[in-house]
């Protein structure tokens, strides 16, 4: 009988989420050339254990969320942010998130990276790339790593996240690199006409010894209703320390889910700090 309850939570948890599976099916079909098997193994896991276990709605039996009613994330439509994005400038950056011309600055727009709105001039001891050129490119920084630490088969946000993962930001500090400035990690979601929904991806490998301040920061323009679900995981070496902000200003009408999965190793410091403003 438990094997029949199963069943029918899946099948339930098709019909409510039929949108996130025809997108899914869509994004799969269109990105599949372009990666390796490996990603596509891991979306498609991801994929899987979100039909499982959907957005977590019940409010019995549910520790990790029951102070929390995402009912309004699982009820609305969101639409993937696809297609081509709006015109953001370095202006209205500046005014929507924190800034200093002194950070080395990356900038995703929408969920993709935006070379020409970031201002990130490191030394050879430190990478910051796109997720998504660096996949097409050199995966193999990122395959023994990226969804390793967060894994897709308890937690539904974490595995729709796993299932789009496309575009995000790839660091790697290399034995004793040492970041003087604050490297910003700058998530901008732009006004559209409909929901929408992007999927921001943080994965860092700091080496033994290595330093650094990271900020990751969240914003958006417009009042419109949208839906960022980011997932961000950290590989801290021995004697490695790293210093995260976690600072989110969205839209009032917007939506923000977010999680930080951290591996330490022998006299590694990880110190994380989180700011939340305006979401829902």
């Amino acid at each position: 009988s438990n094997a029949t309850g199963r069943t029918g939570d899946m099948t339930q948890n098709l019909d409510r989420y039929q949108r996130y599976h025809e997108q899914f099916e869509e994004f799969d079909s269109t990105r599949s050339h372009a990666v390796p098997g490996w990603l596509q193994a891991v979306r498609r896991k991801g994929m899987e254990d979100f039909s499982r276990l959907g957005f977590p709605t019940a409010r019995r039996g549910n520790e990790k969320w029951k102070y929390t009613n995402v009912a309004a994330i699982a009820k609305t439509e969101f639409g993937r942010a696809s297609g081509r994005k709006e015109q953001v400038s370095l202006d209205s950056l500046k005014q929507a998130a924190p800034w200093s011309d002194k950070w080395a600055t990356v900038v995703f727009v929408d969920g993709v990276y935006s070379p020409e709105l970031s201002n990130a001039s490191l030394n050879g001891d430190v990478q910051v790339k796109s997720l998504a050129d660096l996949v097409r490119h050199d995966g193999a920084l990122i395959e023994p790593h990226l969804a390793s630490l967060a894994p897709t088969d308890d937690d539904g946000f974490t595995a729709l996240n796993t299932a789009f993962v496309d575009d995000g930001a790839l660091v790697h500090l290399a034995d004793g690199a040492r970041l003087e400035a604050p490297l910003h990690l700058l998530f901008f979601s732009t006004d559209r006409d409909q929901p929408y929904v992007t999927y921001p991806r943080v994965l860092l490998v700091a080496g033994s010894e290595a330093s650094a301040t990271v900020i990751e920061s969240y914003a958006g323009a417009g009042q419109n209703s949208y839906f960022t679900n980011s997932v961000a995981e950290f590989v801290v070496g021995e004697g490695a320390r790293i210093d995260h902000y976690r600072l989110t200003d969205e839209s009032d009408a917007a939506y923000y889910v977010g999680s930080v999965r951290v591996v330490q190793n022998d006299a590694g410091s990880f110190r994380s700090r989180a700011f939340y403003r305006g979401v829902g």
